[in-house]
C-alpha cells in the first residue's frame, strides 16, 4: 500500500496485534508492506470490531484541532470539548426571537423530575417539527415541491422552527437547546456504531464518532440517554449498536471531557410479548397479539412507520405467510406505528384444515419468530468473542380448550440456564367441569450481551436450548 506523504490529510494503522508493518520512504511516497495477515473468520453473534483486522485510516482534521493532534491523545480530547463540541453547539449554533418564543410555548407545563420533564419535551418536540431525514411514503407526497431543493442547515434553529421540519442533526440541536433552556443541564456521549468501527483513545480522531446521545441526570440516579436523531427512538433506551462501547462523554457546563464505558441495559428493558389464542375444532385456527417495549419496540416500528398503512399489513402478511406455508392468514392488523406516545402492537388470525387421523400434531405458537437466530453450523472452536445483539425477555403465551373426545400429548417441561441467559418451555392443563384448558409458556431471557471465546461451549448450549423450545410441537391423541 503506498500513500504520499506530502499529503495534509491525517492517516493511521490501526487494529495490530502481533503484526508489524513494514515501512519504507520512496520519494513522495510512504509504502507499507504486510505480511502473515491473518484469515478472516466468518463466524455468526461477533463483530468486525471484535476481530484484531489491521485497518488503515485517512481522514482530514478538523482546522481546529490540527495543532493539538501533534501533542497526543490526552490534549487532543481535553481539547475536544472547547475547540469543538462548544464550537459545534454553542458558537456556531443560531436561534432568535422564532425559536425563543417556540421553546416558552413548547416548555410550559411540564411536570416531574428531569427525565420526565426531558421526555415531555422529546414527545412534543416529534409532535410539532417533523424529522425531514425520515418521513413516511404520505409525508414525502405531501411536501411542496420547493422543499426538494431547501437546504436544512441544522444549526440554524429559526429556520428549522420556521419550516416545521428539521433534519435527523436538527432534531438532534433543537432537542438539546430545549433541554438547556429548561435548565436540566444536558450532556453529550459521542459513541461509535459497533458494528462500523470502536474509538481508540490512543488515535486523535473525532471521526471515530458516529452519534452523539444526549443525556439527562434522573432523579433515582444515572444518567438517561435520548437520541432525538432517530425518529420514534425511545426515551431512556439505549440502542445496542452502542452498549458495551467506550465513548467519549462531554459536560458543557465546563466542555470538560473523559473516555467512558457505555454500559450494556438489563433484559427488563427490551421486552417482546406473544399472546395466542388457538382453536382446534373443526378447524386448526390461531389469533395472536404481539406488543413490544425498548428497542424491540423500534426495532419492529422501523420497518412499518414509513409505509401506508395497507402496505404495513401488506408487509406483515407476507412474513407471516412465508413462515405458516399450510395458514390461510384471514386477518392483519398493525397498531399505533405512528404514534411513539404508545407501544406498537400487531395482531393476525389464520386457519387451516385439522388434520386427519388418532393423532394431530399442531404448533403452539404458529409462526413465531425465534429469539436469537440459530447458526447453520457449528466450528469445533471458537477464537473470536461473542457477541449477541442485546439483553431482552422474550416470552409466547398460547392458550386453547382440549377439544371432546381427545386428550393432550405432553413432553417433559424445558427449565433451563446458565450465564447467558434462561429458557423455559412450560405447560398448564387445568380442568373446569368437561372442559380442559391449557397454557403454554415459552419465555427465553438474554441476560449477557459479551463473552470471551472460551464461554463457547455454553453459548451453544443456550442457542440448542432455544431451538429445542422453538421447535416443539404439541399432540392430541384421540380417546374415543
Amino acid at each position: 500500500m503506498e500513500m504520499a506523504n506530502t499529503s495534509p490529510m491525517s492517516s493511521a494503522l490501526i487494529g495490530l496485534v502481533d503484526l508489524k508493518a513494514e515501512r519504507v520512504g520512496a520519494g513522495s511516497y510512504d509504502s507499507y508492506k504486510f505480511m502473515n495477515l491473518p484469515a478472516y473468520e466468518q463466524e455468526d453473534y461477533t463483530l468486525p470490531t471484535a476481530r484484531e483486522r489491521p485497518r488503515f485510516l485517512f481522514f482530514m482534521q478538523p482546522f481546529m484541532l490540527r495543532t493539538v493532534e501533534r501533542q497526543g491523545p490526552d490534549a487532543y480530547w481535553k481539547d475536544i470539548g472547547i475547540k469543538y463540541c462548544k464550537w459545534t453547539y454553542v458558537d456556531e449554533m443560531s436561534f432568535g426571537s422564532t425559536y425563543r418564543e417556540w421553546s416558552r410555548e413548547l416548555r410550559s407545563g411540564l411536570l416531574g423530575d428531569p427525565f420526565d420533564r426531558a421526555k415531555g419535551i422529546q414527545a412534543r418536540l416529534e409532535a410539532q417539527i417533523q424529522n425531514g431525514s425520515q418521513l413516511t411514503t404520505a409525508e414525502l407526497a405531501a411536501l411542496p415541491k420547493k422543499a426538494a431543493e431547501e437546504q436544512m442547515r441544522a444549526l440554524d434553529l429559526d429556520a428549522s422552527v420556521k419550516r416545521r421540519r428539521a433534519s435527523s442533526s436538527g432534531m438532534h440541536y433543537l432537542f438539546f437547546q430545549l433541554l438547556s433552556d429548561e435548565g436540566l443541564h444536558p450532556k453529550l456521549l459521542l459513541v461509535a456504531d459497533r458494528d462500523q468501527r470502536a474509538f481508540i483513545y490512543k488515535l486523535p480522531n473525532i471521526y471515530q464518532f458516529t452519534d452523539v446521545l444526549i443525556g439527562v441526570e434522573s432523579s433515582s440516579g444515572g444518567t438517561q440517554w435520548f437520541d432525538p436523531a432517530r425518529r420514534f427512538f425511545p426515551a431512556g433506551i439505549l440502542s445496542p449498536d452502542f452498549q458495551g462501547t467506550k465513548g467519549l462523554l462531554v459536560d458543557p457546563k465546563d466542555w470538560s471531557c473523559k473516555p467512558i464505558s457505555v454500559g450494556v441495559q438489563v433484559s427488563n428493558v427490551n421486552q417482546s410479548r406473544y399472546e395466542y389464542e388457538l382453536k382446534l375444532v373443526d378447524e386448526e385456527a390461531f389469533s395472536v397479539k404481539a406488543s413490544y417495549s425498548g428497542y424491540p419496540d423500534y426495532k419492529e416500528r422501523l420497518r412499518f412507520y414509513p409505509l401506508e398503512p395497507k402496505e404495513q399489513e401488506r408487509n406483515l402478511k407476507e412474513e407471516l405467510e412465508s413462515r405458516l406455508k399450510s395458514y390461510t392468514i384471514t386477518k392483519i392488523a398493525v397498531d399505533h406505528a405512528l404514534d411513539g406516545a404508545k407501544n406498537l402492537s400487531w395482531t393476525a388470525e389464520g386457519v387451516k384444515e385439522l388434520e386427519e387421523g388418532r393423532r394431530r400434531e399442531f404448533p403452539p405458537f404458529p409462526g413465531l419468530r425465534y429469539p436469537l437466530a440459530i447458526p447453520g453450523s457449528w466450528p469445533e472452536k471458537r477464537t473470536i468473542p461473542i457477541v449477541i445483539p442485546y439483553c431482552r425477555q422474550f416470552t409466547a403465551v398460547s392458550r386453547f380448550k382440549v377439544p371432546q373426545g381427545w386428550s393432550l400429548g405432553k413432553d417433559p417441561d424445558i427449565i433451563q440456564g446458565n450465564d447467558f441467559g434462561t429458557v423455559s418451555w412450560q405447560v398448564k392443563e387445568t380442568s373446569i367441569g368437561d372442559e380442559k384448558l391449557v397454557e403454554v409458556t415459552y419465555a427465553v431471557e438474554v441476560k449477557r450481551m459479551y463473552a470471551d471465546p472460551s464461554a463457547y461451549s455454553a453459548f451453544r448450549a443456550f442457542l440448542a436450548w432455544i431451538e429445542s423450545a422453538s421447535r416443539r410441537t404439541l399432540a392430541l391423541d384421540r380417546t374415543s
